[in-house]
């Protein structure tokens, strides 16, 4: 896309964004007297320009400036502030929907992750898709973005996630984990074994998917580009209970959710697009070791992460 291109296209979804601020305002005009005038002028004009900053946030896509951290920074307080406004009770809702109807629990997991990841100004994009049937997927962990978009990655099907136990005081987090996620506490033996122990009961259960992180924890990114690694080394446990019971790993590989939030501990994050890789499936070959199909795997996520162009 050209310069000009780019500059159209913004300039065409600012004014896409006019449109909804028009109706609203008329919307505005034959609102009932009833409401005090005072509480409409103040509020009015806020809600306003939250929903015209979201349409543009959502342009950013056809953004003809350069990439800006006063952008990103004044992005990042306005959309902590719709989140906290807008979450407790869409989480609440959530959970209630959760709660009467257990049917429900994958699709609204799946909503609830479209609107956080529509707030907080990531566009998703994907390539390929998940097969049918039971499998494994084993996905490159990069950022705390990944686990808003773990409902994205793995659709309205039944799903586990093995999580690290900490993220059970997160709230609303916690709240949703006691229902698709299986603890680890990584440093602890006894732990791994419980957690191996209920991976291994679920799949022959034929219950659903799994979802695990093979790398164990988050890429560490680095402050200077020549030394930042693509992925780190893979433990062996997914690969183990996929040859032991004769279930595919799906490896997927997202195009580095830690350009949208970097570092932990960096209260700002930049909006994006994000790409998902569904690979095809892959399952141990005759003779090979459980570390040799895992190496194969990572090899494989490893080819993809270099080629896409978000990554170089």
């Amino acid at each position: 896309m050209t310069q000009e291109e780019k500059y159209l296209s913004g300039f065409k979804m600012f004014l896409m964004a006019l449109i909804p601020m028009t109706i609203i305002a008329i919307f505005a005009m034959v609102i009932p007297y009833g409401i005090s005038h005072t509480t409409f002028y103040i509020t009015f004009p806020i809600f306003v320009c939250i929903i015209s900053f979201l349409l543009l946030l959502r342009s950013k896509y056809f953004w003809f400036l350069s990439e800006s951290k006063i952008f990103d920074k004044v992005s990042t307080i306005f959309i902590w502030i719709i989140f906290v406004t807008v979450m407790p009770f869409i989480g609440t809702l959530a959970l209630l929907i959760v709660n009467f109807f257990k049917k429900s629990l994958y699709i609204s997991l799946w909503v609830l992750s479209v609107i956080i990841t529509f707030i907080f100004g990531i566009r998703v994009k994907t390539i390929g898709k998940l097969p049918r049937g039971q499998f494994i997927v084993v996905w490159n962990h990069c950022s705390n973005a990944d686990d808003i978009l773990s409902p994205i990655v793995m659709g309205r099907r039944p799903w586990k996630v093995i999580f690290a136990r900490g993220l059970k005081r997160i709230p609303f987090v916690g709240n949703f984990l006691n229902y698709i996620g299986i603890p680890i506490t990584r440093e602890d033996l006894n732990s791994r074994k419980e957690t191996s122990n209920l991976v291994i009961e679920y799949l022959k259960e034929r219950k659903g998917n799994i979802l695990i992180f093979p790398e164990g924890r988050r890429l560490v990114v680095e402050r200077e580009r020549s030394k930042q690694k693509l992925m780190m080394d893979f433990q062996p446990g997914a690969f183990v209970w996929s040859s032991r019971y004769d279930i595919p790993i799906v490896p997927v590989v997202v195009s580095w959710t830690f350009k949208f939030q970097p570092r932990s501990g960096q209260w700002w994050f930049s909006p994006r697009t994000i790409t998902i890789h569904y690979l095809d499936p892959v399952t141990i070959m005759e003779s090979e070791s459980a570390d040799e199909f895992s190496g194969r795997t990572r090899k494989l996520m490893l080819n993809e992460l270099k080629n896409d162009p978000e990554c170089r």
